[in-house]
């Protein structure tokens, strides 16, 4: 059952990232935004106002779900949290951003070095998501699921 899990770890990282990055970071990227924030900001302040936008609308909604989605993970397929658990989700996630960077269609969108400063936000929020989860993964799950009984 052991290797199973393995296998799970990495292909639930990788699919956590594409539901993530892809497909809800797609939906929250298709927003619109009224024309008043950007008078708001005015036009020599665009790109803050494009970072505000990044952070608010894509980062945090995508690092969170990463975050939630990662502790899920964790907590399905190992009774403790395991650093090998971890290691093999997040590199199911790289492997997906591997995957997306180097296609035709992504025509260097998602080349890290490339981006503009103000989409840094929206580049680094699933893995800090993925960091927050593994810092937020209590000690032992175990321990966790007592303290919880013993409070009914």
């Amino acid at each position: 059952m052991r290797p199973l899990r393995l296998v799970l770890a990495f292909l639930s990282g990788s699919w956590l990232y594409y539901v993530a990055v892809v497909l809800v970071g797609g939906y929250m990227a298709a927003l619109s935004v009224p024309m008043g924030y950007f008078t708001y900001f005015g036009p020599e302040h665009k790109e803050f106002a494009l970072a505000v936008l990044s952070l608010f609308t894509w980062a945090l909604p995508v690092g969170g779900l990463v975050c939630a989605g990662f502790l899920a993970l964790q907590r399905l397929l190992s009774p403790t949290p395991s650093r090998l658990v971890s290691c093999l989700a997040l590199s199911g996630m790289v492997s997906s951003y591997l995957l997306l960077a180097t296609s035709p269609a992504s025509a260097g969108l998602w080349q890290p070095f490339l981006l503009p400063w103000w989409a840094a936000p929206s580049f680094l929020a699933p893995w800090a998501g993925a960091a927050l989860a593994i810092l937020l993964a209590p000690r032992s799950w175990v321990a966790l699921g007592h303290a919880h009984h013993a409070e009914a």
